[in-house]
């Protein structure tokens, strides 16, 4: 399951207020699904000012990808009724 922008938020404050790669690893382990975010955190030398960076971008991205009902929505028809309201 791809990390949705809320948990990429999540992740960036973690760094501040974190170890760095205590932070990195979590997350990394909990969405292995996700190549993007877990190409990011498996920096070799974590920098939280780097990493923050590409999470932000990131971030943007999925925002308007993803928020904005692209084709990953877990429902194919979310209207009311609908005969074809079926999870993805």
């Amino acid at each position: 399951m791809k990390a949705s922008h809320y948990v990429i938020e999540d992740i960036i404050k973690s760094l501040e207020d974190s170890d760095t790669s205590e932070v990195c690893e979590k997350f990394a382990h909990r969405y292995t699904d996700d190549k993007e975010l877990v190409e990011i955190l498996s920096v070799k030398s974590p920098k939280a000012k780097k990493i923050k960076e590409l999470l932000t971008e990131l971030l943007n991205k999925r925002k308007f990808t993803d928020g904005s009902g692209g084709s990953s929505l877990w429902m194919s028809d979310t209207r009311k009724g609908s005969a074809e309201t079926t999870l993805r």
